[in-house]
């Protein structure tokens, strides 16, 4: 795959050139990587509804807890895990719990939360989140916060990883961070599009793979992946350096003269 810079002579008047990151040559057709003013945005909606579910100051009955957890045992209401051995003893660890360290009638979300962490439940272990998500999906309130979870889907897509998507016929791609999301999410996402300048878009699909190979690399960004194939970089580093040897030369000549 050969590469070539944008080349243009930068002046107040915007072109269309402003938005080309590269211009590249995949076999015989040429292709243009775009900047767009389009980002990837998280599922706000449902993020809202789950942060809602989790809401530690939500009180709710000891007994309905309980009856909840019974439900989920008898697989009266069921998911993937429920039924298994570990899920039950789980379950039934948790109700263990509530019945022998509060005596109150109502409790707070958060403090039956604490309650199981202090009594040995993990909820970085799968069977304990299941359960919770379980209780999220049919009676609306969680000891854990699903915001973050990857499964059953994310609600952060194209936060993680790259792919490529299909925009109203117009192919863009996205490049995400290389672990989960965090808490503050440092930078936007924004989707590049991908535009043949000769042939037809199949060709997009024969060098998506190549591409990514160019920006799945940690050197260039501390960690994390490129935007654009890291060969660019060093191009537009050369390029500046060309430039300024350029600009002192002409200020040497100058005062010369």
């Amino acid at each position: 795959m050969q590469m070539f810079m944008r080349c243009y002579i930068k002046t107040q008047k915007k072109t269309a050139w402003n938005s080309v990151d590269c211009v590249f040559k995949f076999k015989t057709q040429y292709l243009a990587i775009v900047q767009t003013g389009k980002q990837i945005i998280p599922l706000h909606d449902e993020i809202r509804e789950r942060e809602e579910n989790s809401d530690g100051f939500h009180q709710i009955s000891k007994s309905e807890i309980i009856d909840n957890l019974n439900c989920l045992i008898s697989k009266k209401n069921q998911s993937e895990d429920a039924g298994s051995e570990e899920y039950v003893r789980v379950a039934e660890r948790f109700i263990q719990i509530i019945n022998e360290k509060t005596r109150l009638k109502f409790v707070l979300v958060k403090d039956v939360k604490q309650m199981l962490k202090d009594n040995g439940i993990s909820f970085q272990k799968k069977i304990p989140r299941v359960i919770c998500n379980d209780l999220e999906t049919y009676y609306h309130y969680t000891f854990n916060n699903s915001a973050r979870q990857s499964n059953p889907y994310t609600l952060f897509p194209g936060f993680k990883g790259m792919g490529l998507v299909n925009i109203y016929g117009k192919y863009h791609y996205y490049v995400g961070g290389i672990n989960n999301v965090k808490q503050k999410i440092p930078r936007a996402i924004r989707l590049r599009k991908i535009t043949p300048l000769t042939g037809d878009e199949k060709i997009i699909f024969e060098l998506i793979d190549g591409l990514t190979d160019m920006m799945n690399v940690e050197f260039v960004r501390n960690g994390q992946y490129t935007v654009v194939p890291y060969p660019l970089k060093y191009i537009r580093e050369f390029r500046e350096l060309k430039n300024k040897k350029i600009e002192f030369k002409k200020k040497r000549y100058s005062t010369v003269v």
